[in-house]
């Protein structure tokens, strides 16, 4: 039987770092970014929505197959643990995961401060042409870019509103992105310790980029190195106010809320 915990990461914060360290241990398998979400959010409207089910509304087989997702989804993966990537911790998500997951689930949460983040796309997007945000905002200022960055139907917001939901929960483990690229092996093992796994020696030089259940990214459709792992673990060093404006620095400067409980 896989059991199944969930990765709920701002994006720019070392997810596929992660995935790719924790990947090496054959028993894990780490996502990249997750549809299943999506898939269960739709089944669940499906029901709510359909005059069809509800002309004949037979929940406890609606409810077989919302239960088989997770199984279904990953039936074909080696690994006995799946660590699914996504916004799990939104109040929908958190609902079915109460109703459907098949074990009691636990969250990862890694977090990098905001700014950071932004400053990450913004280096990013000038590195590496053409890109979703350019495209998305018809390469304007950098102010717009990271105004759109923050939408809150786009990644950042969901996943920081996620975080910010979970943060508090007894079944759920604080990282930052500092701690995982600074003290990578004792970090790992807190994730081991959290799991209730046995410690696997991993090896944190010469990484492979991601590749889970025989896929990789696709890069190409949102721009080249998104998803870029790094062979050697180091932090990219830059200053925030090369790449971002002080109106944006004012804007989104005071929005790491975990630094007050994470000391």
């Amino acid at each position: 039987m896989k059991q199944y915990y969930f990765l709920v990461g701002l994006p720019r914060s070392g997810n596929t770092l992660l995935s790719s360290i924790l990947n090496q241990n054959s028993k894990i398998s780490v996502t990249a970014n997750s549809i299943v979400p999506d898939i269960l959010w739709n089944l669940h409207q499906e029901r709510e929505n359909s005059l069809t089910f509800k002309n004949f509304p037979d929940h406890q087989s609606y409810d077989n197959l919302m239960s088989s997702v997770f199984d279904g989804y990953y039936k074909n993966w080696k690994s006995d643990i799946i660590i699914d990537r996504s916004n799990w911790g939104s109040p929908n998500n958190i609902k079915l995961l109460e109703k459907y997951c098949p074990n009691k689930p636990k969250f990862i949460l890694l977090v990098r401060d905001v700014l950071e983040v932004l400053a990450s796309f913004i280096k990013w997007s000038k590195e590496n042409k053409p890109n979703f945000i350019d495209y998305e905002t018809n390469n304007a200022s950098v102010e717009i870019k990271c105004d759109f960055l923050m939408r809150s139907d786009l990644q950042i917001v969901q996943e920081y509103t996620a975080i910010h939901n979970l943060y508090k929960n007894p079944n759920a483990l604080l990282i930052t992105y500092n701690e995982l690229i600074s003290s990578s092996e004792k970090t790992i093992n807190k994730i081991y310790e959290f799991l209730q796994m046995d410690l696997y020696n991993h090896k944190f030089k010469n990484l492979n980029q991601l590749t889970v259940n025989g896929t990789s990214y696709d890069d190409k459709v949102v721009g080249n190195n998104l998803h870029y792992v790094k062979s050697k673990i180091s932090k990219t060093d830059y200053t925030i106010k090369d790449y971002l404006p002080l109106s944006v620095v004012n804007k989104y400067g005071n929005l790491d809320f975990w630094k007050n409980i994470h000391k």
